[in-house]
């Protein structure tokens, strides 16, 4: 690889970094210091360089996360001294030589096809000579500024992490190593792994243009772990005397199933669970010497090494969980003592530091993630960036409608097929829920200006040939009736009368272009599916036709119209003294833009959430700029809207053809959306248990989306074309699809909540109440379960209590220690002194 391939990729990665300072270092030999050098961003050139330089004598590494403040040259920093966060990474090593553990991929296909089980493709993926390296880039990196903003991004590092050491070893059998602290080193590529004799190259497999967001990655948060608290060393170089905890680490193996498995395996232990065990024993009185002990037995054992990794572990103090321990490093103990740590086992001290309480989070309040608008096609992420700074309203009610148009204009047209035998219509339902005063007119009337143009042109253009489809109507009508009395009195024949009668039957009426509706009756929208070849749309700033679904015209419920018409089910309507109506393959979008008391009266109707209609929904809950607004702001820009417009009605301009087109999806994109769906489906009846009905819709909601996006990507003119190229979705589409995905889950459980669909929030205010009135410091379940009589199980109490620890209203208090026998102490919960401020 040459200095500009290596050039280029820290060109990439830190491409927005901000003014932290990157470190490349290399090591000398086995158990020596890495020596780094620190250079800023704006030194790409001379990294690279240096990188390369170095990187053909020694193994080289390149410090992934900038650090705050340039560090000396031997140290590299901790966790604390990150300054930034540019990607996410995952080291997945290949079974060889180089590696101990055994239970590896045996190839490097074998890790290429495992990254494509995973939600996310990654942009860089370098083959570091003994295994793969893959980065998720940040669209921004993300700024670390105080213990929140570490703690939040590491939840998401070690959370997506977990996930994929869990899926390879679910999937494949396959232990990685964890790698995801912010401090990690990886090899930089261009340079020479010196690990094995074959010495290879690092180098890069492949490049994408995927750049992610934190909140993409919140899915797999994993709950912030507390772990036993100690002084933490304010320097690398600290007397280790002074950081000895209490307890005897020897009494701790005695204790601890997984401490005696490394102490009697030592010799074929693998390094993260080696670090696991130094991590709790480095906290007892005699840590030093019991780390040595049990490593000494490993062949490769060096004492400066050792040496490093507990002073390490006794200055982070941060103990590997028994959560961890099980569920990453898959050894599982079969037990349960009640603790979070090992090193709780012996920990009876007052050594930890007092509770650090911050303000809860209120139940109703939410933090919803922003509309990812660049997942849309460039022309309509343009405009409707433009027309949301322009009307200063949030930009997910321009997204979300541009959604809705795209599908006003396709509908009918095309299918997706994501596998034989299952097709989705690309129509959408969407609710955006806004308070008054929002400008949902406004935006609304600048996303449908190119229906209405296109409407009211087509309607101009061909009004004669509406006009002279009547007349032609009504003189069949008239010679049918003229022939019927001459038939019945002999002066005409009957073949003429049955000429006209087929003629008649037969004739379909043209009637103006009508793309969508605002306010309509069930019965009027039958018929305008009806005269319209099946399809509707229904674009309002309103709640009303919730009212009519209601039956407030019929005082009876009539929603099935609205059922069948998202789904494409016939719909058949039989009539006294009517015409009855058959619509074969209905298509139906709806957008609604609706004021929060309309949306908490939505889940008050059963009939509604029990037949499937708010399930059907996308939810988008933007947060208001009221308060926040300019009066002056810049027009639009008309190239902007031109491209806007363009196309829209490329899309509209399209015939129907007799049956739609099928849209199907490349092998990626077919493996993002299978992984997707494999995350979905086992958490429908636990996390998602609340809006089950709305998630198990989700996967072919994603399906539409992507074929919308499919299909808005590019222009199509028949024309110029005998036969159209397929269209085919593809890995950035479906990405962008899931991104979108994503967004709509959130909203959704905010909505449901907001609907009542969600009783937790009112179950904790319940539990709240009880504390407060009884004025408890502390409790243990059962205390709770006495004052709160309508909990009548343990197992319906504690996800309450799990609610209130998220929200940061009581804490689990982490001392409660078990010696292994008998039944295991009752949790303590300590309680938030702030709760009786308010």
């Amino acid at each position: 690889m040459a200095v500009t391939d290596t050039e280029r990729f820290i060109s990439v990665l830190y491409e927005k970094a901000g003014d932290g300072f990157i470190g490349v270092s290399y090591l000398r030999g086995k158990g020596d210091a890495p020596i780094t050098r620190w250079f800023s961003k704006d030194q790409v050139q001379e990294m690279a360089e240096y990188a390369m330089e170095c990187g053909r004598k020694y193994n080289t590494c390149l410090n992934i996360n900038p650090r705050a403040t340039a560090l000396d040259n031997y140290h590299r920093g901790l966790s604390r001294d990150v300054g930034e966060v540019v990607a996410f990474i995952g080291d997945y090593d290949i079974r060889g030589p180089a590696h101990a553990q055994t239970k590896l991929p045996e190839s490097r296909q074998a890790v290429l096809n495992f990254l494509n089980e995973l939600p996310f493709p990654p942009t860089f993926i370098v083959s570091s000579g003994n295994g793969i390296h893959a980065y998720w880039l940040l669209r921004q990196p993300y700024r670390i500024r105080d213990g929140t903003d570490r703690a939040y991004i590491e939840r998401l590092l070690d959370g997506f992490e977990t996930y994929a050491i869990k899926l390879a070893h679910d999937n494949h059998g396959w232990v990685f190593d964890p790698v995801a602290d912010l401090a990690r080193m990886l090899r930089v590529p261009g340079t020479t792994n010196f690990k094995t004799a074959e010495r290879p190259q690092c180098e890069i497999i492949s490049e994408s243009s995927a750049r992610y967001d934190p909140s993409d990655f919140e899915p797999f948060a994993i709950s912030a772990q507390a772990s036993p608290e100690g002084n933490e060393a304010d320097t690398e170089s600290d007397d280790e005397f002074a950081l000895m905890g209490k307890g005897s680490g020897r009494e701790l193996i005695d204790k601890c199933p997984f401490l005696q498995h490394c102490r009697d395996d030592a010799a074929n232990l693998s390094e993260p669970m080696w670090y696991a065990a130094i991590t709790n024993l480095a906290m007892t009185a005699d840590g030093h010497d019991v780390v040595h002990e049990i490593s000494r037995p490993y062949p490769k054992y060096n004492y400066r090494a050792t040496q490093a990794k507990y002073l390490h572990a006794v200055e982070e103090d941060k103990p590997v969980t028994c959560d961890h321990i099980k569920n990453v490093l898959c050894f599982n103990c079969g037990r349960d003592c009640g603790v979070k740590a090992p090193i709780a086992l012996i920990r009876t001290d007052k050594r930890a530091r007092p509770q650090e309480w911050e303000t809860p989070i209120p139940f109703d309040e939410y933090k919803l993630p922003e509309f990812p608008i660049d997942a849309l096609p460039p022309p309509i992420a343009d405009y409707a960036i433009a027309l949301a700074e322009h009307t200063q309203t949030p930009v997910d009610m321009a997204g979300t409608c541009g959604l809705s148009v795209c599908a006003v204009a396709i509908q009918g047209k095309y299918v997706v097929e994501p596998k034989p035998g299952w097709t989705e219509p690309p129509n959408l339902y969407e609710l955006c829920i806004m308070p008054p005063s929002e400008r949902k007119s406004a935006v609304e009337n600048g996303m449908t200006m190119p229906l209405n143009r296109y409407e009211a042109e087509y309607n101009t253009q061909h009004a004669a040939e509406f006009e002279m489809s009547q007349v032609r109507k009504r003189m069949l009508e008239r010679q049918q009736k003229a022939l019927e009395e001459q038939v019945s009195k002999g002066k005409a024949d009957m073949s003429e009368l049955e000429r006209v009668v087929k003629e008649l039957a037969e004739f379909q009426k043209k009637s103006p272009l009508k793309l969508y509706s605002d306010d309509i009756t069930t019965e009027k929208l039958v018929s305008l599916m009806g005269e319209n070849g099946g399809r509707a749309a229904i674009i309002s700033t309103e709640g009303g036709i919730f009212d009519m679904m209601a039956g407030i015209y019929t005082r009876n419920v009539n929603i099935d119209v609205f059922l069948k018409g998202y789904s494409g089910d016939p719909i058949r309507v039989d009539r006294i003294g009517r015409k009855g109506e058959s619509i074969m393959n209905p298509t139906l979008t709806m957008f609604l833009m609706v004021q929060p008391s309309v949306l908490s009266g939505l889940m008050q109707n059963k009939t509604f959430r029990g037949r499937g209609l708010t399930a059907r929904f996308l939810y988008s809950m933007p947060a208001s700029f009221v308060g926040r607004r300019r009066y002056r702001t810049e027009p639009i820009p008309d190239e902007i809207y031109q491209r806007y417009e363009a196309r829209i009605r490329n899309l509209l301009q399209e015939e129907f053809p007799p049956v739609p087109e099928r849209i199907t999806l490349s092998e990626e994109a077919d493996r993002m959306i299978e992984a997707f769906a494999d995350e979905l489906e086992p958490r429908l009846k636990d996390e998602y248990g609340d809006i089950m009905d709305w998630v198990g819709k989700l996967v072919g909601n994603t399906i539409r989306i992507a074929g919308l996006l499919c299909r808005a990507s590019v222009d199509r003119y028949d024309e110029f074309l005998d036969t159209r190229e397929p269209l085919v979705i593809s890995a950035e589409n479906m990405g962008n699809a899931i991104r979108l995905a994503r967004y709509f889950l959130e909203h959704a459980k905010a909505a449901y909540s907001l609907m009542g669909a969600d009783d937790t929030a009112k179950q904790c205010q319940y539990v709240l109440t009880a504390i407060k009135d009884n004025g408890l410091t502390e409790f243990k379940r059962r205390d709770i379960m006495r004052l709160c009589r309508s909990f009548k199980k343990a197992d319906e109490l504690q996800p309450v209590l799990d609610h209130l620890i998220d929200y940061g209203y009581i804490a689990p208090d982490g001392k409660t220690a078990w010696s292994g026998k008998g039944r295991p102490p009752a949790q303590m919960y300590l309680v938030n002194p702030k709760i009786y401020e308010s």
